[in-house]
């Protein structure tokens, strides 16, 4: 009987412990360290993947930047592979005319037209080329509207049949283009330093290439002639878009000796004497200014045009003889000298 109520006194001092370990509340623990505190941001609810993709990305681009090339060419033909400019260049290097040819009609066929049908025969010549030394390097340039990445290729040509290229040394700067993939120009380019007759010139090298051309104006003439004196009568204080028909054909017969000027349907409408201009973009020629001659008086600009965006075969070249005046409209057109045809009439896009 004692072990039975010794055994239950035992039992019972057990239960009390547990009961009081349960009921006794436990010490809280210190908080973590502040810079220990894991909050839920922005990042960690993206998806995980992506920054493991950029990094990715990051070490594929450094591995091409530290990508030792055998060669000057190995490396244009590397990375021809996903750079029109590239690609324009070593089709270019390979003197490969065909190739040539089918980079500017696989690019914007609407815009060639017929001409593209000549491509094979004007830059056929490339074939002549002989190369020296040649080197592409990557650039970064600015301009109005911020900066754009640049390939400087520079070139030697110790042979040619080709009168674009002669023998010589070239520098161009080719940028990814608008009525191709890729797009070029000399480094060192002639520049107007008169902005009025600059500003002429880029009206009528869009437009107008022969005395004829004003004489009796084409339809093509008009668009230069009514651009021309709409933009001088605005910066004389007229209405932007609008233009009275009086002073249209004031200006027309001041600037390019046109009378009774009338412009096309496709630039503006007359209501109530007042021509109102249809809006349209730039015109841009395909050309290169070889010679300009300035005075006080006039400005001799001498122009190559070319019958295809990448400047490969000759169009007209042309002479414009810009007289600087007093009087509203600053400059006059005097002369239009066409010097020789070429193999088609200029290549024009609107920008």
């Amino acid at each position: 009987m004692k072990r039975i109520c010794l055994w239950m006194l035992s039992l019972l001092l057990l239960l009390l412990c547990a009961c009081q370990s349960t009921l006794t509340p436990q010490a809280p623990t210190d908080p973590p360290p502040a810079d220990e505190v894991q909050t839920e941001t922005p990042e960690q609810n993206e998806d995980p993947q992506e920054p493991q993709q950029d990094d990715e990305k990051k070490k594929e681009d450094e591995k091409e930047e530290t990508v030792e090339y055998k060669s000057e060419y190995e490396k244009i033909e590397a990375l021809s592979e996903k750079d029109p400019r590239y690609r324009w260049i070593k089709l270019f290097l390979d003197r490969d005319s065909e190739g040539c040819a089918n980079f500017l009609r696989d690019s914007f066929p609407q815009a060639n037209g017929e001409r593209e049908e000549q491509f094979d025969e004007w830059f056929a010549p490339l074939k002549t080329l002989t190369f020296g030394e040649y080197s592409v390097t990557e650039v970064t340039r600015e301009h109005e509207y911020g900066e754009y990445s640049a390939l400087i290729f520079e070139f030697e040509v110790i042979e040619s049949s080709f009168d674009t290229f002669p023998v010589g040394t070239y520098a161009y700067e080719v940028i990814h283009g608008r009525m191709a993939p890729a797009s070029w120009h000399k480094e060192d380019r002639l520049e107007i330093q008169n902005e009025d007759a600059a500003t002429l010139f880029h009206f009528v090298s869009s437009h107008i290439y022969s005395a004829a051309a004003t004489k009796e104006p084409t339809e093509s003439a008009k668009i230069g002639i009514f651009d021309a004196v709409k933009y001088f009568y605005r910066e004389n204080g007229g209405e932007l878009g609008k233009i009275p028909k009086e002073e249209l054909q004031n200006g027309a017969l001041a600037i390019f000796g046109v009378e009774n000027f009338v412009p096309n349907d496709y630039e503006a409408t007359l209501t109530d004497g007042v021509y109102h201009a249809i809006g349209h973009g730039g015109f841009s020629p395909s050309h290169e200014i070889l010679e300009v001659k300035e005075d006080q008086n006039k400005v001799v600009v001498t122009a190559q045009f070319y019958a295809d965006i990448m400047n490969l075969s000759k169009s007209h070249l042309v002479r414009y003889t810009i007289e600087l005046t007093d009087g509203d409209y600053p400059v006059r057109l005097a002369s239009v000298e066409r010097l020789e045809d070429g193999v088609w009439d200029p290549y024009v896009w609107m920008a």
